[in-house]
């Protein structure tokens, strides 16, 4: 027993002697290149050694290291390659960066991410408590086949987009609304290259809206494709929708008026026609009116009374008219829906001319308003004044 004890720790000093292992006066087991094995059961590298594997017997040209470098732990590949061509480095904060040195992030990734998963429900999932999760390229978020071959359909339950009013400036109201909307066409279609979605679709052709309402149309980055922002078509309808509805209402109250006048399209011409020659004119406009020369077939036909516009309206309207140079006396008259005469603008102007309207001369309701060329009654128009 005495010799194999005498052998062996003579032995020890042998291998001590030709440093290629020692042990302190702690019981650490020093390997070559200051590397530690302590009595605590760990390894420990001083400095900033690495962890080399493979290359040749000497250790030079490793397929893989280890090293503490740029303070951190960086797995790299040392063929062909310099320190911070990181594989997998773990900064001491904790930062990881695959590919990359990490910032100020938890993970940095240079390159392709692969999520793949038995359970496709928990193929991606973010737990991030009370923040916002956030998957972004600059300023959007972009969803792409993975082949690169067109986009995805995203599926979701709400989707809810900034619309806080005290993050606009430059806020106008939408004007003729009801006019683009109905420019618009809607159609049925199928995509060319979606294999696996053969469902009809129905949609807006994005080179169509583009020329109505071009701030709903973007051109996709990678495909260059035209792309439609329908939630952003959304205020366009309501404004439409609120213009029809307005129309409907003056439609209403015309049609509520006739009906409670009991007056016929047919009556009320003739209404007009026995207003200008009733024996409440002055005698000076009786002996007038006798003189005047009869107008040709010809003549009133070159004579037109237009629409006033706005009609319904409030404040003002404005009636156009055509009086050609022969026209010797011309004046535009209102009536109420008895007939009755209720004002008569005289129309000095020949060519095109126009009078106005005002809306504080008269009360809200019907009116009828005709154009008289040299004692003829010529044409009649209906007009609505609102509240």
């Amino acid at each position: 027993m005495k010799k194999v004890t005498l052998l062996s720790v003579l032995s020890f000093i042998a291998i001590a002697t030709m440093a290629q292992l020692k042990v302190n006066s702690s019981g650490n087991v020093i390997l070559p290149s200051n590397v530690i094995f302590k009595t605590d059961g760990n390894l420990y590298f001083p400095g900033s050694q690495d962890i080399r594997f493979g290359g040749d017997t000497l250790g030079n040209n490793p397929s893989w290291a280890i090293e503490n470098w740029a303070g951190g732990l960086n797995f790299w590949k040392p063929a062909g390659t310099n320190p911070g061509d990181y594989k997998l480095f773990i900064a001491e904060n904790g930062n990881v960066g695959i590919g990359a040195y990490p910032s100020s992030y938890k993970l940095d990734v240079l390159g392709n991410v692969r999520f793949t998963s038995s359970n496709p429900s928990k193929l991606l999932t973010f737990n991030v408590g009370t923040s916002d999760p956030r998957i972004c390229a600059n300023n959007k978020v972009v969803f792409y086949k993975w082949d690169n071959t067109g986009f995805i359909s995203v599926d979701a339950k709400i989707i809810n987009e900034s619309s806080d009013s005290t993050k606009k400036k430059e806020i106008k109201r939408l004007t003729s609304s009801l006019n683009k909307i109905l420019k618009l066409k809607g159609y049925n279609y199928y995509w060319k290259d979606d294999i696996k979605n053969t469902d009809k679709q129905s949609g807006l052709l994005a080179q169509e809206v583009e020329n109505v309402i071009p701030e709903v149309v973007t051109t996709a980055d990678s495909s260059k494709g035209k792309m439609i922002s329908y939630t952003h078509l959304v205020p366009y309808i309501i404004e439409a929708i609120k213009e029809q509805n307005g129309e409907i209402d003056s439609l209403k109250t015309i049609v509520n008026i006739l009906a409670s006048q009991n007056i016929t399209l047919t009556n009320q011409l003739t209404e007009i026609q026995n207003c200008c020659k009733s024996n409440s004119k002055t005698k000076s406009y009786i002996e007038e009116e006798t003189t005047m020369t009869t107008l040709t077939t010809k003549a009133t036909q070159a004579i037109k009374l237009y629409q006033n516009a706005p009609n319904p309206f409030k404040a003002k309207t404005t009636i156009k008219l055509e009086i050609p140079e022969t026209v010797g006396s011309a004046m535009v008259c209102i009536y109420d829906l008895t007939g009755r005469q209720l004002k008569c603008l005289p129309v000095g102007d020949r060519g095109t001319t126009q009078v106005e309207i005002y809306g504080n001369e008269l009360t809200s309701g019907l009116y009828h308003y005709g154009l008289i060329a040299d004692g003829v009654l010529i044409d009649t128009k209906t007009m609505v004044l609102t509240n």
